[in-house]
């Protein structure tokens, strides 16, 4: 999947995006890992650490090595008080002092079409263990269908839909239909 990614899928003449910075790194193969690495949307920790969830490029994205950690496996949110910020990403805490990774802009769309994907993919419930801190739950749902509606899929989101479905034979049905999001009352 990595190969895919960094030497086709989201190689731009040579370079690859982070999605959180918007920071461009130049490389026509698989970067330093200590440079850029592989994020997970639907963390590893939440259940995407086998195959062939771990490497379905719907949910994966290059990222900065420094932002990737950053975000860790904390659940996405509005960040209220930030303790890192780059390129409109950020982590900190939300409105109820949990730690939380606040997607820039441009991403959060993406970003919540690939967890809604994978949920429905995989059979997996987006609401997990409300005692662990780091597993989303109803809050992130609810900002996730925001971020769906306030951020529609672009030709860019689109053309990189073709390329997965021309590599793994599946589409995100949600890039191609956002508004299915709006048709499950729960994920």
């Amino acid at each position: 999947a990595r190969e895919h990614l960094y030497e086709e899928l989201d190689n731009q003449g040579g370079q690859v995006q982070c999605v959180y910075t918007g920071t461009w790194v130049a490389t026509t193969g698989i970067p330093p890992i200590e440079v850029m690495n592989t994020e997970h949307t639907f963390c590893q920790s939440w259940g995407a650490d086998t195959r062939p969830m771990e490497s379905d490029l719907h949910h994966l994205f290059p990222a900065l090595a420094v932002a990737n950690s950053r975000r860790g496996n904390a659940p996405y949110g509005d960040v209220v008080q930030a303790f890192w910020s780059q390129g409109g990403s950020s982590v900190g805490y939300d409105a109820r002092r949990r730690v939380v990774f606040e997607v820039r802009p441009e991403h959060r769309g993406n970003a919540a079409r690939a967890i809604f994907y994978y949920v429905v993919r995989y059979a997996v419930p987006l609401e997990g263990d409300p005692g662990n801190a780091y597993y989303p739950d109803d809050v992130m749902e609810a900002l996730l269908r925001r971020w769906n509606a306030e951020d529609p899929p672009d030709d860019a989101e689109r053309a990189r839909c073709d390329g997965i479905e021309d590599l793994q034979g599946n589409r995100n049905p949600f890039v191609d239909r956002p508004g299915f999001v709006d048709l499950i009352p729960d994920f």
